[in-house]
């Protein structure tokens, strides 16, 4: 296994790859052989096999940081084939496993439950994270629109406002934002926050429509 990680530096991925094969022979269940293997094989676009062998480190004797560095690989695979509740479940599972990396993978995890729509848990993971996602405007920008569409005026605009504080220029939240304070009696602010809208997307698609809702609120 040893001479395996010294070939790959090397850049000899294929004599890497027999001395990996060649320890499993010698014991199946080698967790950093395992380990290295899947890793040449995502190289290699050898995804499925890639799976497998991630699959078998975490299932089997590995030490808990190695486990989690599979499930975090496995979890990136499933993420980017669409398996976001794969991903989700292997992500959740390193992230009990290895607290070094648990706040980061809070971060991913709850970006994963806003893109399935499920902003509970989203905000569930976001605590989670210890701070650390509340500098991802993208996240807290899909739990606002999510108050947003269950017409819950006030955490909406909160939610907002919690964008514009960490992305200045987040054009789509300020218009979000003109809207919930219409809705909630205070149409001076909402103007602001419109027209900022404008101001920042100038060429949107509802840039007229916002601009003549502008116009007849400051009458």
């Amino acid at each position: 296994t040893l001479e395996a990680y010294l070939l790959a530096e090397r850049g000899d991925v294929e004599a890497a790859e027999a001395s990996l094969a060649h320890a499993l022979e010698v014991d199946p269940d080698l967790p950093d052989a395992q380990f290295q293997l899947g890793a040449i094989y995502i190289d290699s676009d050898r995804k499925e096999a890639a799976a497998e062998m991630f699959e078998k480190v975490a299932a089997g004797s590995a030490p808990n940081d190695l486990k989690a560095r599979a499930l975090i690989q496995l979890g990136e695979m499933q993420r980017d084939a669409g398996e976001l509740e794969k991903a989700i479940d292997s992500f959740s599972v390193a992230a009990d496993l290895s607290p070094d990396v648990s706040a980061v993978l809070a971060t991913e995890i709850a970006s994963l439950y806003t893109r399935i729509g499920d902003e509970s848990n989203a905000v569930e993971w976001l605590e989670k994270s210890g701070g650390v996602a509340a500098d991802d405007p993208a996240i807290l920008y899909n739990i606002a629109v999510a108050r947003f569409n269950e017409k819950n005026w006030e955490l909406a605009a909160d939610g907002f406002r919690k964008v514009i504080a960490v992305n200045t220029d987040f054009a789509d939240a300020y218009r979000n934002l003109g809207y919930c304070l219409l809705n909630l009696g205070d149409s001076e602010e909402a103007v602001v926050n419109l027209e900022k809208y404008l101001e920042l997307a100038p060429d949107a698609p509802d840039a007229a429509q916002i601009k003549n809702l502008t116009k007849a609120l400051a009458k």
